[in-house]
């Protein structure tokens, strides 16, 4: 029997699975022995809260991204129109502006 891993991920799906049903069906259905399931259980145990506030951290970055990108936008928006009235934009705002680009690291 070829032996596998199985990753964070699923076996955190398999324990939720063990939650509705007993471990004896759940690790046939997946191939997997009780014993395994009862190691995830102790490891994965307080994980589920970190995993929500994982998820919630994403979701503030990606909204955060997009807010950046916005202003960003705005920004531009405003220098372009400054541009063709033939006033040169203001210094101060552009170099907050790159100064805002340095501190913030987008992975």
């Amino acid at each position: 029997m070829q032996k596998t891993r199985a990753s964070e991920e699923q076996g955190m799906n398999i324990l939720r699975k063990v939650d509705r049903d007993q471990v004896v069906h759940v690790s046939r259905r997946h191939g997997v022995s009780e014993q395994t399931i009862c190691t995830w259980r102790q490891r994965f145990r307080g994980m589920s809260d970190d995993v929500k506030k994982l998820r919630q951290l994403e979701q503030d970055k990606a909204r955060l991204r997009k807010l950046l990108i916005e202003r960003d936008r705005g920004f531009e928006v405003m220098t372009g129109f400054a541009a063709k009235n033939g006033s040169p934009p203001s210094k101060g705002r552009s170099s907050r502006s790159a100064d805002c680009h340095k501190a913030v690291r987008v992975r």
